[in-house]
């Protein structure tokens, strides 16, 4: 056995069949009638071996554009931005509501790697004002992540060059059988509450398996798909304590959306303000950026 092929060891004890089997089971569950929790403990049995490549750093390429980077969106009351420094983070528990990865009152920090996907992944609708996180990774820091869902996004180019390091010297059947679970992850993310509004209970328990401590110890962040702008950018969702630990924000911005196309994942903004984070609180200027 390969050292590559040590980490899957798990798995190279579980037949194709049974992987299929397990999942086929996962999918006929009544979704109605379980919990995100209960869903989280078959995972821990289903996906056991399930073996996935870190994505370490995923702060954008200097030269790329400033719509890309890791940006959070929130929406404002009328035509104030907020200031209080712990309003461009993640939610407080008593305003934190359920969403792809989290049970009501357990807040995440929601953000994209496309400025335009941030808000239309919240909710933008023409002439709504918005306050706009922007985060840096510093490359002094590490968050490792790992990525669910369709491999084109910007985010997603480092696993797949990963990919090929991660898998060199694994057995085709290891390779399949782990793919199995991947694409199964994936198909879960990228399902729309539109189709299924449980979908929930099942992403929810997933990412409690992710970034559990018995399963992958060193997972802080879960990259997936929007489902919400098609195919420009994609979301990430980290654990809040290590996303405050690792995470800078850099700048804020106050923006008014002018216009929305959300076939093409388009918007146009109009930049009121642009805010310096201070210790605990934004300190606004009037302006474009």
């Amino acid at each position: 056995m390969t050292d590559s092929e040590s980490l899957f060891t798990n798995l190279s004890h579980r037949s194709v069949k049974e992987i299929k089997r397990s999942l086929d089971f996962l999918d006929n569950l009544d979704l109605d009638r379980i919990t995100s929790d209960q869903f989280f403990e078959h995972c821990k049995t289903i996906f056991s071996g399930l073996v996935m490549p870190r994505i370490i750093s995923f702060s954008p390429d200097e030269k790329e554009s400033s719509e890309w980077g890791i940006f959070r969106a929130r929406p404002c009351k009328g035509e104030i931005p907020f200031e209080n420094i712990n309003d461009f983070w993640e939610p407080p528990a008593e305003l934190a509501k359920v969403n792809r990865c989290n049970n009501a009152g357990e807040p995440m920090l929601y953000c994209a790697n496309h400025l335009a996907t941030a808000l239309i992944e919240t909710g933008a609708t023409e002439n709504s004002y918005w306050s706009i996180s922007d985060f840096h990774l510093p490359s002094s820091k590490a968050l490792a992540g790992v990525a669910l869902g369709h491999r084109g996004h910007s985010f997603l180019k480092q696993a797949d060059s990963s990919s090929q390091i991660f898998y060199d010297g694994v057995s085709p059947l290891l390779k399949k059988k782990n793919n199995l679970i991947d694409d199964y992850l994936h198909r879960c993310f990228r399902e729309s509450v539109s189709r299924n509004k449980n979908i929930y209970t099942k992403t929810i328990g997933i990412t409690k398996y992710l970034m559990h401590p018995e399963a992958n110890t060193d997972v802080a962040a879960l990259f997936y798909p929007s489902v919400a702008s098609g195919l420009k950018g994609g979301n990430i969702v980290f654990e809040p304590k290590s996303a405050r630990n690792a995470l800078i924000l850099k700048k804020a911005y106050f923006v008014k959306v002018t216009s929305l196309d959300l076939k093409k994942g388009k918007i146009d903004l109009h930049f009121i303000a642009v805010g310096d984070p201070l210790k605990d609180k934004v300190i606004w200027a009037f302006g474009n950026p």
